[in-house]
């Protein structure tokens, strides 16, 4: 029987804001690239809630079937969020950001392999390989994954901010202090994920109702991460131009060019190749 009762709706309501939210910033003008990411990295956050949602509801027991059903994309949480933070303060993605989602996307093969089975094979899959074997790989890879993504978006972020200091006069207006906040609650959630991991792994097994704190958690999250990427949908930053390999690129000092000389132009293309407003003298 599929009832809504409190927790399915309270995570349901979170769920349902994040979708929300996620339309609102796929047609937001604003930093549209960064905001497509952000509508990603909630939709990732949103589908990871809803096994909760059904499962409280009582739809896997009426519908056996939505089992492995592809909402579990953890492996693309963290690359997703550096990649948003990346992209809202540097005028590119990094080179061949698509191999951040390789794991990502081998994960989501095997789950709609998974979920393509007839219901009887699907079930002993599941009981045989899938809970013994890849379910705790699969717990470890997600988050290893998005321990390493954390640090690197600190680390990058810390990295701009030292860079404001240096190059912008009013760095306290694009000092971001909602992402550092966000930072911390996917940290927080973060290290709530491996407690429950360790308590399960070797403590007690926990249920599905053991878990509700842990995705209740997630919800508030959801809710935290869509409100405060909404409100800053539209704010431009100041455009941190890098290198391919990630260093900053260094300013040219036209200053020590600008003394006329009689020397022939050392500027290959300075007579006839520069426009005019970047041309250097000659």
């Amino acid at each position: 029987m599929i009832r809504f009762g409190p927790w399915s709706t309270t995570l349901g309501l979170a769920a349902g804001f994040g979708s929300l939210v996620c339309g609102l910033l796929l047609t937001a003008r604003g930093n549209r690239s960064a905001n497509r990411i952000l509508a990603g990295l909630l939709g990732v956050s949103v589908l990871r809630l809803m096994p909760y949602v059904l499962g409280f509801a009582g739809f896997y027991d009426v519908h056996p079937w939505l089992s492995f059903a592809p909402f579990d994309l953890g492996l693309a949480t963290g690359p997703l969020l550096y990649l948003y933070v990346h992209r809202l303060v540097t005028p590119t993605l990094p080179v061949r950001a698509w191999r951040h989602f390789v794991p990502a996307g081998v994960m989501l093969g095997y789950t709609l392999c998974a979920f393509a089975l007839p219901l009887e094979q699907k079930l002993r899959w599941n009981d045989s390989v899938h809970e013994p074997w890849v379910a705790p790989l699969e717990s470890a890879a997600n988050m290893l994954s998005l321990a390493v993504y954390l640090v690197a978006t600190v680390r990058f972020h810390g990295r701009y901010q030292r860079w404001l200091v240096e190059h912008v006069s009013d760095r306290d207006s694009h000092r971001q202090p909602w992402i550092a906040t966000v930072l911390v609650a996917l940290e927080l959630g973060w290290t709530v994920t491996v407690g429950f991991a360790f308590v399960d792994r070797f403590l007690t097994p926990l249920s599905y109702y053991d878990r509700f704190p842990q995705y209740l958690l997630f919800a508030a999250i959801v809710f935290w991460l869509g409100l405060e990427g909404w409100r800053h949908v539209g704010h431009r930053f100041p455009q941190w131009a890098l290198r391919a390999e990630g260093t900053p690129v260094p300013d040219r000092d036209w200053a020590a060019t600008s003394t006329p000389s009689s020397t022939p132009c050392a500027w290959p293309r300075c007579r006839n190749g520069w426009p005019p407003a970047t041309r250097p003298p000659c």
